[in-house]
């Protein structure tokens, strides 16, 4: 699958119909199959909605990053400036990726890591020198792509996915490093 085509981007509020269910599908690709149907819909219905969306996108803290194709997009990164979790230090400069999802049909394609570049490189470009992100404990093909990416483990945190509790773990990393 070509990736010439594929268009990075910041998202603009006229976005948050597609980012609505581009996410609702992508979350239930990632972890459909892991999650009580009941919770799986109240989730969706809650982190994904078009309202939802469109504050994200209008608020002065947060930003997203689109990977677009031909109008579709195909991957997408929620971003915000957030102060970290206990244990990492709050004065220092710190975004934290909120969401990072590949359309299914992109898995294993370079989209994902294409898309890291372009987190990396906007968060670095806002003055950002550290993320921090949250991924589930069971999420190990995701884990394997952070690590990949640089981020380790420093922490755990409590999810909410519908009405089930569940443990996440804290991943940050460093952007001194030059991002590829």
């Amino acid at each position: 699958m070509p990736l010439t085509d594929i268009r990075y981007r910041e998202a603009v509020p006229s976005d948050a119909f597609a980012l609505a269910a581009f996410g609702s599908a992508a979350f239930v690709d990632a972890y459909g199959h892991a999650l009580r149907p009941a919770d799986l819909v109240l989730h969706v219905a809650r982190a994904y909605g078009e309202a939802q969306q469109l504050a994200e996108l209008q608020d002065p803290h947060s930003w997203t990053l689109l990977a677009d194709r031909e109008g579709e997009i195909v991957a997408a990164a929620l971003l915000r400036w957030a102060e970290p979790p206990p244990g990492l230090a709050p004065e220092l400069p710190w975004a934290e990726l909120a969401r990072f999802y590949v359309a299914r049909v992109y898995w294993e394609t370079g989209v994902s890591s294409e898309l890291m570049v372009a987190v990396l490189r906007s968060i670095r470009s806002r003055g950002g020198q550290l993320v921090w992100l949250q991924v589930w404990e069971r999420a190990e093909r995701a884990i394997r792509f952070y690590r990949k990416w640089g981020f380790f483990e420093v922490g755990e945190a409590p999810y909410t996915v519908g009405r089930e509790l569940q443990r996440d773990l804290v991943l940050a990393r460093s952007l001194a490093a030059r991002v590829t």
